[in-house]
């Protein structure tokens, strides 16, 4: 196991990598931040998150958040969307029960989780 750090104005990333991988596996990379505190913030760290891994220039391209329910009155996360260039859309997904985000590519595969690890971050958008 091969494990790194990267620190990143006041974000820090634990990388936790096999030594040998096989060519045609890909690797799906977990961290963890605490940084984040309230929604606002976790919107901006998806934000600035997918603009930095697809190498697209911040408030470049526009983004769409849906509150994601069990039922009408549970809501269980929050799904983001960043719309990149020619229709290209790169998304992540925030659970509210494991308080993790999952980050997709636009060939809808994880490659990215993020373990936050603060309080619970609330919904309420009031």
């Amino acid at each position: 196991m091969f494990s790194f750090t990267i620190r990143e104005e006041s974000l820090e990333y634990d990388f936790h990598v096999p030594v040998a991988i096989p060519q045609e596996q890909k690797i799906m990379v977990t961290a963890t931040t605490s940084e984040i505190g309230t929604l606002a913030d976790l919107k901006y760290f998806v934000y600035q998150t997918l603009c930095r891994d697809h190498e697209l220039l911040m408030n470049a391209f526009p983004t769409s958040e849906t509150i994601l329910k069990r039922n009408a009155n549970d809501s269980c996360g929050m799904m983001f969307c960043l719309h990149g260039p020619r229709a290209v859309k790169f998304s992540a997904i925030w659970e509210k029960d494991n308080n993790r985000v999952l980050f997709y590519g636009p060939s809808g595969k994880r490659y990215l989780q993020v373990e936050l690890a603060n309080a619970e971050i609330s919904l309420d958008t009031n």
